[in-house]
């Protein structure tokens, strides 16, 4: 396993205390909800017990499945490193296999700590450094980054817009580059609020397309690219797994009645894509994903095998006619209104930095508009 480096002076220092002599180290540290996308939501969910913290993650609608997400702030005032001993109550053993780690990350930079499971708990020693970091699973990427993201945007390469409101009335952004007009090549992001690998894979789609390079230049002037990064940023800010706040599955959203799914499905109906791209995480150490163009899939497939560097994992592509949604799904939709082809697929972050994650996202970009002229 490769752990990135996190040197401690990457992080503010906070008051600056070093610990004394006979001082209890933990004195020196809080451990705090986050409001944009923390989970769990309350500090009675945090509890500090005989020098060590019980976190009680939740999932929404409780299906296991899903539950794979907690994100709680840490903060240390000493100068010096302080090991702190963290237990997550997940309350469930079915999965647990999946559970075995936690994610000390700040900004763009993570660090994965095995943890050792024993029935429904995960435990492990965080060396906590200096300052302001976060514990987790995944590496953060809240709404407000998102929005940020979108207020930044070269006005030269990129539209942006809202495509309607969360049901908390949060912006559904839709980014967009190259031939206006012409039939798009759709990119969703971040459906399941926890897969935070969507957001960085998009991110680096948007830094490449942005850069103006020759390659990138070729590429949206011959395509229009349209990106949704983030259809579901209630689930996101509130610390979701799965669902919307309203309760909908976004994989399931174009027969759906909540906003949502209002507006995604108004928008695939708009854009009728030639095709759609759906970016998934999940607790796993594989790559992987499905079309209903096998022919397609495979050269997408293999293009990206020809990055060894950044494709390092097992990669596996399959034919797939549907979906357990059936027509609810957006791709299926698309697929059966308008011809679409549709590629859907989840990717592992594991022992993957923030540039690793983004420069697989400009390949993936790369391999998917080579398939469609």
């Amino acid at each position: 396993m490769m752990l990135f480096p996190f040197p401690c002076a990457m992080f503010q220092n906070i008051e600056g205390n070093a610990p004394k002599t006979g001082d209890s180290p933990m004195k020196h540290i809080q451990v705090l909800p986050i409001e944009d996308g923390g989970n769990p939501r309350t500090q009675d969910d945090i509890v500090e017990t005989a020098g060590s913290f019980l976190i009680r993650p939740f999932s929404e609608d409780g299906d296991a499945n899903y539950k794979f997400r907690f994100d709680v702030e840490l903060i240390s005032s000493s100068n010096e490193p302080v090991p702190v001993d963290f237990t997550i109550e997940w309350a469930d053993a079915e999965y647990a296999k999946f559970r075995r780690y936690m994610l000390l990350s700040r900004n763009d930079s993570w660090q994965r700590i095995p943890a050792e499971i024993s029935g429904t708990t995960a435990h492990a020693v965080v060396q906590a450094p200096p300052g302001r970091s976060q514990l987790g699973m995944h590496p953060p990427f809240n709404y407000t980054r998102l929005q940020t993201l979108v207020q930044e945007l070269d006005l030269a390469v990129f539209t942006s817009r809202s495509i309607g409101r969360s049901l908390q009335g949060r912006e559904i952004y839709a980014v967009e580059a190259g031939l206006p007009g012409k039939r798009p090549l759709v990119i969703t992001a971040r459906v399941h609020p926890y897969e935070s690998i969507g957001s960085f894979m998009t991110l680096g789609m948007i830094e490449w397309l942005g850069g103006r390079s020759a390659e990138a230049a070729g590429i949206m002037q011959n395509h229009r690219i349209v990106i949704l990064p983030m259809p579901n940023p209630d689930g996101v800010a509130a610390g979701f797994c799965k669902r919307t706040i309203g309760g909908l599955d976004i994989n399931n959203a174009a027969t759906s009645a909540e906003p949502e799914g209002i507006a995604l499905a108004a928008f695939f109906r708009a854009m009728k894509p030639m095709a759609s791209f759906d970016i998934h995480g999940f607790m796993h150490n594989s790559d992987g994903f499905g079309t209903n163009d096998i022919r397609r899939g495979q050269a997408i497939a293999n293009h990206l095998l020809t990055r060894p560097d950044l494709f390092n994992k097992k990669l596996g592509v399959h034919e797939s006619q549907d979906t357990e949604g059936g027509l609810s799904n957006l791709g299926c939709m698309a697929q059966h209104e308008f011809g679409s082809v549709r590629f859907g697929g989840s990717w592992s972050w594991y022992d993957r930095d923030s540039a690793h994650l983004r420069a697989m996202g400009v390949e993936i970009l790369k391999a998917y508009t080579g398939q469609f002229s």
